[in-house]
């Protein structure tokens, strides 16, 4: 569980990424790293299970998850869709007359 906070701090320093919250327990590590304003990824460990989850959030919702070895779309796959093209606006250019991510 050391080695993934401390990996965790290194990614966000080298990237220059903001981590929003770490909550740690004597088996678990739950951290939050934004990459845009309401974006961001979320790290899930389990030190005792041996388990290691992974969600992609765009603003309180988890669009995208790597569950061990098992990926999942969340939700309606219409309403991901739209989520991951205004996603790929922000990233690729700015808004563009595109409705804003909001909360």
């Amino acid at each position: 569980m050391i080695g993934l906070l401390r990996d965790i701090f290194n990614i966000a320093d080298r990237y220059g990424l903001k981590i929003l919250n770490i909550d740690t327990t004597d088996v678990t590590l739950m951290a939050r790293i934004e990459i845009l304003p309401n974006i961001s990824i979320q790290l899930y460990q389990n030190a005792r299970k041996d388990k290691l989850n992974m969600a992609l959030i765009l603003g309180n919702d988890r669009v995208y998850g790597v569950d061990g070895d098992r990926c999942t779309c969340e939700g309606d796959k219409k309403k991901m869709i739209r989520r991951l093209r205004r996603l790929h606006g922000l990233i690729a250019g700015g808004n563009r007359g595109r409705p804003q991510i909001s909360k």
